[in-house]
């Protein structure tokens, strides 16, 4: 017999929590073209990964995607600011 073909890796993604722009996390892009912004590669409440290009709110928690919750998430602990 043939072996199944192992599932999809689940993509993630970085959002601009200003123009709302989402990259493929494999791109690797750390700022927005459009304005320069630090793209988001986490939720600063519960440090779930954004597993959708739509998303403006958490899927885990939420909260919405904004760099006034990401950097609540630094301080707290929940992201290291390289995740930023």
């Amino acid at each position: 017999m043939s072996e199944l073909p192992s599932p999809p890796k689940e993509a993630t993604y970085h959002l601009c929590p200003q123009c709302t722009r989402a990259v493929n996390a494999q791109a690797q892009e750390r700022f927005c073209p459009n304005d320069g912004a630090r793209l988001i590669t986490a939720c600063g409440a519960c440090g779930e990964v954004i597993r959708t290009p739509y998303a403006r709110y958490c899927t885990g928690c939420g909260a919405p995607l904004t760099h006034r919750h990401h950097e609540e998430g630094q301080r707290r602990g929940v992201l290291s600011p390289r995740d930023s």
